[in-house]
């Protein structure tokens, strides 16, 4: 895994619909490799490398390049915007965090703790109750810098830290725009369409509507993590430390049953650590690409990740290098498989 790549792709800015900053940077880092290449209208990149070899084989290599993130929706007679969640973000994570608004540095506020009444201190964090604060003193000035509709991002951060982990906001999925890159400049056994797909997280509306002309897919994406002390095994869903993750369904689709075999084989083979999801829980783009021109058989290769959708997800190195094995040596056994 080159860590130097992905941190360029996480502190890049691009949540759903506005994804051009990472399409781009991934482009330039590709068209080299890339026989066919293309950009449909709904930002999708769609990019085709051809075996040396003749195969009958079509597999198609996913990742999504959106980012939770926010978007302004009125400011206020202060100067401090108001805002919304694009993507599943807690409101709980978001309050005193950093963040850009069209290149303006801003921090998320909220009535502080010593005003509030007791029944205020008790209810859940609700985005209503938060605003941004750019450092503008009224409207007026605010409105020179800031329109509505600009999108709020949480700011760069990657870090490494601890034993070979790295926290960065953005992990999910740039990690999975990371390992795509990585494997289009190998030689490999059979056409693979790389596919960088845009709005995962409002919907997997990318997904739905790109032209994949393949018919096997994996989709290398990011998952929860929930290893905490106190929280019992069967609701840890994913480990830190546990190796790639093989999931058999989530909240969205049940994986290809035989590609689902195949991946534990593989891994198996190969000495490539490996967990499997204990919660039904979450999804991606999975759940449109596997409806696709009368079925694509689909299987999910996921990083287990702390935090997820939070300006500091927390993900280990080692998980992410087996990510990246497993999902070459996966290209490989579906080509094998006629």
């Amino acid at each position: 895994m080159n860590i130097k790549n992905l941190e360029k792709l996480c502190n890049l800015y691009g949540g759903s619909g506005d994804e051009k900053a990472v399409r781009d940077f991934i482009y330039e880092n590709i068209k080299a490799y890339a026989d066919e290449i293309s950009v449909d209208n709904l930002g999708n990149l769609i990019t085709l490398k051809k075996a040396k070899q003749k195969s009958n084989v079509k597999i198609a290599l996913t990742a999504h390049m959106d980012e939770v993130g926010f978007i302004v929706t009125s400011i206020r007679p202060d100067g401090t915007l108001k805002f919304a969640p694009v993507g599943g973000v807690n409101a709980d994570s978001v309050l005193g965090r950093r963040v850009v608004v069209n290149g303006n540095k801003g921090v998320v506020g909220a009535k502080a703790i010593h005003n509030m009444t007791e029944a205020e201190q008790k209810a859940p964090a609700n985005f209503d109750d938060f605003s941004i604060d750019i450092g503008q003193l009224n409207s007026t000035d605010t409105e020179k810098i800031i329109s509505l509709g600009d999108r709020v991002y949480f700011e760069e951060n990657f870090i490494s830290f601890g034993d070979g982990m790295i926290a960065s906001k953005a992990i999910d999925d740039r990690f999975g725009c990371a390992v795509l890159m990585s494997l289009i400049k190998k030689e490999l056994p059979c056409n693979v369409t790389f596919a960088f797909l845009t709005q995962e997280e409002i919907g997997c509306r990318g997904a739905k509507a790109a032209v994949l002309d393949a018919k096997f897919a994996i989709v290398v994406e990011t998952t929860t993590a929930a290893d905490f002390d106190g929280v019992p095994d069967e609701q840890k869903c994913t480990k830190i430390g546990g190796g790639a993750v093989i999931s058999f369904m989530d909240k969205g689709a049940i994986y290809d049953k035989n590609l689902f075999e195949v991946c534990k084989k593989t891994a198996d083979e190969n000495n490539i650590k490996w967990q499997t999801k204990t919660l039904i829980a979450g999804g991606n783009d999975a759940s449109a690409i596997s409806l696709k021109s009368g079925g694509i058989r689909t299987c999910a290769i996921s990083l287990p990740c702390r935090y997820l959708h939070t300006a500091n997800c927390v993900a280990r190195i080692s998980d992410m290098e087996a990510v990246e094995n497993l999902t070459e040596k996966m290209i490989d056994a579906i080509a094998n498989l006629g």
